[in-house]
């Protein structure tokens, strides 16, 4: 893993005209990392106050990338599991497997009233650091089997979703229908295989992708509609294997062609496998042949991160759609005011959060929404809580016990002056006390370890693996046998069990998905949707944001610099002049 250079740090100090006050070392890795003024003014505006007394948060110990790894390794997007509920004892889909520790309930049961989290409630030990008396806690008080808001609807196999319906084994859907095998869907209809896709419809195999119809195959790309292998290109129709294109129709790998010309090769690539894979390899060419934009950014300003869409002034940060003053934050939206080191959250004035809905807290995670909460997880509409786990429409607890206003104050600023003598004051969950195992957890999928690593920093692993329930008598089916063109008779391998071409996972196809490929005349997927989940991500996977000069016009600019492509880097300007 690399991380962020000084000269990077200095840069941004430079350009925003914010000081760097003190540089410390990483804990973890041992890289020095900046606390700039404008970290030291945040911190301020969430420091807690009791009894008309400030309680600073203290700087952080670990650089941005290992405070977002540790961050990560506490949500799991990637595994589900059957397990037995210890609510009912029933078989229930979960984020937790059966051999996990914590005690799970089924969502629905977790989010009513028919549990009482506050009879697990515990009194501090000053003779211990306060991250073992927390885990303590943590340990006893059950967890829903999946997290999600109570305004999913028919979203039984997501997880981390809201306001959503009729999903399917997708992650953290906002505000949006029918979408299958996809990960942060925002306001999107009807699309298959997608990650953090912003008002999209009728789509497939997209990545960062806004305002598009009927797209197939893209990456980066806007208000674009009935095109195919799109990169980087912006209000383009009929176009197929194209990048960097604005305002173009009729478009095949960058040059015009007639509307009787563009219908017939969309023919014979629909028709003819081998011809179809001819036009993605030369797309593929063609992508590494052309320059991209130093970061990826639409309607923004001073903006110094990237896949960002709208508003300004966000600092090191990693896909953030209608945020503004976020730093070294990951999937963040909505954002009216800023938040430091957030994880998929959104609303303001947060301080080390992990899918969090929250005003002016710190230290949290798996909570919506919460109000002045510190350490604390899977809160439901709580305030003024410290360092509580499961509770839902509280107020003033600590460890899950019940005070009354001024006693909370006074209870809750021993326990801050106790962390700060064990040096835990200012620190997220320690990553050894994840609910998850690291290979299980988000962090593997973007900052991966590999197993005797985890192992060495002490991270837990879930090495078991999850046997297929497949009914006894059903056909497995190799899935190189499938054909890449679906006729009427193909309507009878819904519900059949495939064999993945790559790991030789088994999985299906559900009627809806099937219906789609159908209608846009789509290959049917030879892999299981783990695996084409991680071949779509590797199209949007940055390493670390660097320092280069512009390839056209030589000036220093930012960047995000990825292993697995080499092409040109072009400022903003030489961007938009040159390509667009």
């Amino acid at each position: 893993m690399e991380y962020t250079s000084k000269e990077v740090y200095e840069y941004i100090s430079k350009k925003t005209n914010d000081p760097i006050v003190e540089r410390k070392t990483c804990a973890v890795s041992g890289t020095l990392f900046p606390i700039y003024k404008s970290d030291l003014d945040f911190y301020e505006k969430v420091w807690p106050v009791l009894q008309w007394v400030k309680y600073p948060i203290a700087a952080p110990k670990l650089c941005p990338e290992e405070r977002r790894r540790r961050r990560m390794g506490w949500r799991n997007e990637n595994a589900f599991y059957r397990r037995t509920c210890n609510a009912t004892w029933k078989q229930v889909l979960s984020m937790f497997s059966e051999d996990n520790p914590h005690k799970v309930y089924d969502w629905k049961i977790w989010y009513s009233d028919q549990r009482d989290p506050l009879k697990y409630w515990i009194d501090m030990d000053y003779s211990k650091p306060f991250f073992q008396v927390f885990q303590a806690l943590n340990l006893s008080v059950p967890k829903p089997s999946l997290l999600m808001a109570e305004s999913m609807e028919n979203c039984d196999y997501c997880s981390y979703g809201q306001y959503s319906k009729s999903c399917y084994l997708s992650t953290g859907a906002t505000y949006s229908e029918n979408c299958y095998y996809s990960s942060f869907p925002i306001r999107c209809v009807n699309d298959i295989d997608w990650f953090l896709n912003v008002s999209c419809q009728n789509s497939y195999q997209c990545i960062c992708c806004h305002n598009c119809y009927e797209t197939f195959f893209c990456d980066y790309t806007q208000y674009c509609k009935n095109s195919y292998y799109l990169s980087f290109c912006n209000d383009c129709e009929c176009c197929i294997g194209c990048t960097n294109l604005n305002h173009k129709k009729y478009c095949i790998l960058n040059k015009q062609y007639s509307k009787e010309k563009y219908e017939n090769v969309l023919n014979q690539m629909q028709e003819d496998s081998a011809f179809r894979n001819k036009i993605i390899e030369k797309f593929n060419q063609l992508r590494l042949e052309s320059p991209r934009k130093h970061l990826e950014e639409y309607m923004v300003e001073n903006n110094f991160s990237n896949s960002v869409q709208n508003w300004k002034g966000n600092i090191l940060c990693f896909n953030v759609v209608e945020s503004s003053g976020n730093k070294y934050s990951y999937f963040e939206w909505w954002n009216e005011d800023p938040s430091y080191d957030s994880y998929s959250g959104y609303w303001a004035y947060c301080v080390e959060s992990c899918w969090t809905k929250w005003i002016n807290s710190a230290f949290i995670a798996h909570s919506k929404p919460a109000y002045d909460c510190y350490y604390s997880i899977y809160l439901i509409n709580c305030k003024h809580c410290f360092w509580c786990v499961g509770l839902k429409d509280k107020e003033y607890c600590i460890l899950n016990k019940q005070y009354t206003p001024d006693t909370y104050e006074q209870e809750v600023a021993k326990i801050i002056k106790h962390m700060q003598s064990t040096w835990e004051r200012g620190e997220f969950f320690p990553l050894s006390d994840s609910l998850f195992g690291y290979n299980e957890s988000v962090a593997q999928t973007f900052l991966p370890l590999t197993a005797d690593k985890a192992k060495s920093l002490h991270y837990r692993r879930q090495d078991n693996e999850s046997v297929a329930n497949i009914p006894q008598g059903l056909n497995v089916i190799p899935a190189e046998s499938l054909s890449d063109h679906i006729d009427e008779g193909y309507n009878s391998i819904v519900g059949k069990a495939f064999l993945c071409s790559k790991t030789h996972r088994p999985y299906r196809l559900i009627e809806q998905e099937f219906n789609f490929y159908k209608k846009y005349k789509l290959p049917l997927p030879k892999y299981h949707h783990d695996e084409r989940k991680k071949m779509l991500l590797e199209k949007g996977m940055w390493d670390v944001f660097d320092l280069t000069t512009c390839d056209k016009c030589k000036k220093e600019i930012l960047y995000v610099r990825n292993s697995w492509e080499q092409r040109k880097i072009y400022c903003k300007d030489c961007y938009l002049k040159y390509c667009w």
